[in-house]
C-alpha cells in the first residue's frame, strides 16, 4: 500500500518538473508587462494598474501615477489613450481620481499584489509563480485519476496532464487572471474527488472557501454555485445530511464573496455582487453586430454610431431594459447569434468534448445493462461544461473564456481509449473462461 502511494507521488512529481521545464523553455519569462499597442487588452493593464496603485497607497485605482516606470509596462499611458479612444469607458478608468475598479473582481489583483509586496514590483517573479501554478495544476491529474479510475486512471491522468501542458494552457507570461483561476480549478477538482469518496463535511466547507476564491479571480463559474448543491441533492440519501451540506457550502461561497460585494455595493450606490462589468459584457455579446460572430464586439460603438444601444442610452434606459429591447427587436436573428456563440467559444475544443460525452455514453450504457457497475463515473466535467454553456449563451463565445475549463474536459477525455481497452480485454477474457 506504501509502496502505491509512493509510486503516485513519485508520478505527480514527475508531471510537475516536466509541465515546469516545458513551460519554461516554450516561454519566455520577462520582467515588464507586455502590451501590444495594436490590439489592447484591458485586463493585463488594469491588473497592474490595481497591484502596484494597491502597493504604492492609491488604494483599488487603475490611474496612471507621475513615474510611469513604476507599473514596468512596455508602452506609455499616450499610447494607450490613443489607441483606445473608441472606448470611452477605459480612458475613465486612465484618469487620477478616487473611483474604485469595481468593474474587476479583486482576486487577481491582491495576489499580484501580494507577491509585489515581497519583491517588489517585478512582473517576473508573478510570471515565475504561475508556471509554478500550472505546472501544480498538470500533477493533480494523474491524483484525479485513480481516485476515480485506479492504476488506469494514473495512466490516462499523465496523458491528460500532457495534453494540457503541450495545448490547453493560459500563458503565464501574461498578467491576467486565468493562470490563478486554472490552479484553483485543479484544487478544487481534486477536493470533490476527494469528497466523492469521504464526502466529509470539512471538505463541502473547503469546496465553498475554493469556489469563493475562485469567484473572486473571475466570475464565470458562477454558476457551480448552484450546480454543485443540486449534485449533492442527487448524491447524498438522507434530508439532513443534504440539507447540512447544502448550507455549509452555500455559506463558505457567501462568506468568501460578501466583504467584497458589500463594499463594492456602498462604493457604487448599486447591488453588485462580484464586478460592474458584467452589464457591460451583456451588451458587448448581443448587439448587432456580434450577430454575425457571435463574440464579444465591443466595436459596435464606433461601426454603428446609430446603434440600438446608444439610441437607448440617451433615453436613460437601464441595461436590463437595453437588453431587452435589442432580443426584441432582433429576436428572428436571436438562433443565429446562439450558433455563432457556440462556435466562437467551443470550435477548438470540439474533439475533446466529443471524447468526453463518449466517456460518458459508453459508461451510462455499461452501467444500464449492469455490467461495470462499480466504476465511478466523475460529475465534475458536466458540472463546469453547463457552467461554461451557460455563460457562453448568455454573454459571448470566446477561446479565452473557455479555456480554463477544459482542464475538467481533458480528464474523462482522455481516460475514454483506456476504459474501450479494458472492456475489449474483459469481454475477451470472458470468452476464455476469465476476466481481468
Amino acid at each position: 500500500m506504501r509502496i502505491k502511494y509512493l509510486l503516485i507521488v513519485f508520478i505527480m512529481c514527475s508531471v510537475f518538473f516536466y509541465s515546469f521545464y516545458r513551460l519554461h523553455s516554450v516561454y519566455k519569462i520577462n520582467d515588464f508587462v507586455v502590451v501590444n499597442p495594436d490590439r489592447i487588452g484591458f485586463d493585463e493593464i488594469d491588473y497592474q494598474l490595481i497591484a502596484v496603485n494597491i502597493l504604492d497607497g492609491y488604494g483599488i485605482t487603475t490611474h496612471f501615477n507621475e513615474d510611469e516606470t513604476r507599473y514596468k509596462m512596455n508602452v506609455k499611458k499616450s499610447v494607450l489613450v490613443q489607441q483606445s479612444i473608441h472606448l470611452e469607458f477605459f480612458k475613465d478608468r486612465l484618469r487620477k481620481g478616487n473611483n474604485v475598479a469595481t468593474w474587476r473582481p479583486p482576486g487577481y489583483p491582491l495576489f499580484v499584489y501580494l507577491i509585489y509586496k515581497f519583491v517588489g514590483v517585478s512582473p517576473l517573479y508573478v510570471k515565475f509563480i504561475q508556471v509554478v501554478l500550472i505546472a501544480l495544476a498538470a500533477s493533480f491529474m494523474p491524483l484525479i485519476g485513480f481516485l476515480y479510475w485506479g492504476k488506469t486512471g494514473i495512466i490516462s491522468g499523465v496523458v491528460a496532464s500532457v495534453a494540457f501542458i503541450h495545448f490547453y494552457t493560459p500563458n503565464p507570461t501574461f498578467i491576467l487572471s486565468e493562470n490563478l483561476y486554472v490552479f484553483l480549478f485543479a484544487v478544487w477538482i481534486l477536493l470533490f474527488s476527494i469528497w466523492d469518496k469521504m464526502r466529509r463535511i470539512f471538505i463541502t466547507a473547503l469546496l465553498g472557501i475554493i469556489l469563493g476564491l475562485a469567484l473572486l479571480v473571475k466570475g464565470s463559474c458562477i454558476f457551480i454555485a448552484f450546480l454543485f448543491p443540486a449534485y449533492l441533492f442527487f448524491r447524498l440519501k438522507r434530508r439532513e445530511s443534504i440539507f447540512k451540506h447544502v448550507f455549509v457550502f452555500v455559506l463558505c461561497v457567501a462568506v468568501m464573496i460578501a466583504p467584497w460585494s458589500i463594499f463594492s455595493s456602498i462604493k457604487t450606490h448599486q447591488l453588485v455582487l462580484l464586478c460592474t462589468q458584467q452589464g457591460h459584457d451583456l451588451l458587448a455579446g448581443n448587439n448587432e453586430e456580434s450577430i454575425k460572430t457571435g463574440e464579444y464586439t465591443p466595436s459596435w460603438m464606433i461601426k454603428n454610431p446609430d446603434n440600438l444601444y446608444k439610441r437607448l442610452k440617451e433615453k436613460n434606459f437601464s441595461r436590463i431594459k437595453m437588453l431587452a429591447t435589442f432580443l426584441r427587436q432582433y429576436y428572428k436573428n436571436i438562433p443565429q447569434l446562439l450558433v455563432h456563440k457556440l462556435k466562437a467559444g467551443f470550435q477548438r475544443i470540439v474533439f475533446i468534448l466529443l471524447a468526453m460525452f463518449s466517456y460518458y455514453a459508453v459508461t451510462f450504457y455499461f452501467k444500464q445493462t449492469h455490467c461495470y457497475r462499480d466504476i465511478q463515473i466523475p460529475i465534475f466535467p458536466l458540472m463546469f461544461f453547463i457552467n461554461i454553456l451557460l455563460i457562453t449563451l448568455i454573454l459571448y463565445g470566446m477561446e479565452r473564456l473557455v479555456e480554463p475549463f477544459v482542464y475538467s474536459f481533458l480528464i474523462p477525455a482522455t481516460y475514454l481509449p483506456f476504459y474501450l481497452l479494458r472492456i475489449l480485454i474483459n469481454r475477451r477474457g470472458s470468452m476464455g473462461g476469465k476476466t481481468l
